[in-house]
C-alpha cells in the first residue's frame, strides 16, 4: 500500500476508536 493509502487507514482508525468503535478500528488497521 501507499504512503497515503496508510496514513489515510490510520485517521481512519483513529476516527473510529474516538467513537468508542473498537472492532472497527481494528477492522480498518486488519489487526
Amino acid at each position: 500500500a501507499s504512503r497515503e493509502s496508510e496514513e489515510a487507514a490510520i485517521e481512519l482508525g483513529l476516527m473510529f476508536l474516538e467513537n468508542g468503535d473498537i472492532q472497527r478500528a481494528f477492522q480498518e488497521f486488519g489487526t
